[in-house]
């Protein structure tokens, strides 16, 4: 503690050895303590600052990879969507080719029996 006149109790850091050897007028290094409180909080305010950006860019980053696993599972997850909707309608699809075609096979033999019956009669009136 600084008992000089122009700053009576001021608290101060000094060089250990002047410290040590109890130097009175010596040409040691010294520090005010409340200067050396204020540049610590500078520089805590300078590395928490950078703190600050860098969380920013991580949770940028952050966001955007988020998109792009979303965007991906959308994808994928319409791709199956669309997969199973092709797979029903070729299911109806091959469903209803089967029925048209035992329509046509009725029809056919429907339209043989119809002639053949016409053929019978005709053939009968001669």
């Amino acid at each position: 503690m600084s008992i000089s006149t122009p700053n009576p109790y001021r608290r101060y850091f000094r060089c250990a050895y002047a410290a040590k050897k109890r130097l009175e007028n010596d040409d040691h290094r010294f520090k005010w303590i409340d200067e050396a409180i204020l540049e610590e909080l500078e520089s805590l305010e300078c590395k928490n600052a950078s703190v600050e950006q860098y969380v920013k860019e991580i949770t940028r980053e952050r966001l955007v990879l988020e998109k792009e696993v979303l965007d991906r599972v959308e994808a994928q997850v319409l791709d199956r969507i669309e997969a199973e909707i092709l797979d029903r309608f070729e299911a109806v699809l091959a469903e209803e080719k089967t029925k048209m075609k035992k329509l046509m096979i009725i029809l056919g033999i429907g339209g043989v029996i119809c002639v053949g019956s016409m053929v019978v009669l005709c053939f009968k009136k001669w």
